[in-house]
């Protein structure tokens, strides 16, 4: 058994060093670069927009997976950057995410099918259940096609749905998707970059 995970941690480390196997598209990756309008507080930044990205430098190896660290900056020149409370990690279509002192939890699947559902407790006793009720595709600004799902809560059908897009997110509360339809705060998505490409929003 001790072999094992020796043997586990071992692999983990062979592939933290080999970043680019890692992450091909998707989301955890450092070449994600996210420009987010603050319009509430609980993400603890005051309002205004901020630049959203992880660096491979913090990562946190754990039996589950490697964790990267989500770093923000209101700095356009990127010499004034904080790290957040908050770690993610990916494992195929699913993205975990996991704050200082609290248990993982699932934030994304992008493999959701229609009528699918995504249950989030955001250590509460209350689950926020989300179900897809439409799946479409997006080409981003570089050509490339992504799935994009529309999730709304069963018990408000009225509301606008909250969109997924495959590898960058929800455009609303992208780091924290459960907090979608909350009616105070919140946060836009205002651009999307990968290896300084505007793939967000679209280009006429």
């Amino acid at each position: 058994m001790k072999k094992s995970i020796t043997l586990s941690y071992l692999v983990l480390i062979i592939l933290l060093s080999n970043v680019n196997i890692i992450f091909g598209q998707s989301f955890v990756n450092p070449d994600n670069r996210w420009y987010i309008s603050v319009g509430g507080d609980f993400t603890g930044r005051g309002a205004g927009t901020s630049a959203y990205f992880f660096e491979t430098t913090d990562s946190l190896v754990t039996e589950k997976g490697i964790y990267y660290q989500l770093y923000a900056t209101e700095d356009s020149t990127f010499s004034d950057i904080s790290p957040t409370e908050s770690w993610f990690r990916q494992e195929g279509s699913k993205v975990y995410s996991k704050h200082s002192g609290e248990e993982e939890e699932l934030y994304y699947d992008f493999n959701l099918a229609l009528g699918d559902s995504i249950t989030y407790f955001a250590n509460t006793n209350y689950p926020i259940i989300f179900v897809v009720t439409a799946i479409d595709s997006i080409v981003l600004n570089n050509g490339t096609k992504r799935k994009q799902l529309s999730l709304n809560k069963p018990e408000f059908p009225e509301f606008f749905p909250a969109i997924w897009i495959e590898g960058i997110g929800s455009l609303y509360d992208t780091f924290f998707p459960y907090a979608v339809f909350f009616s105070d705060g919140g946060s836009l998505l205002q651009c999307y970059f990968e290896k300084d490409t505007l793939l967000l929003p679209l280009e006429n």
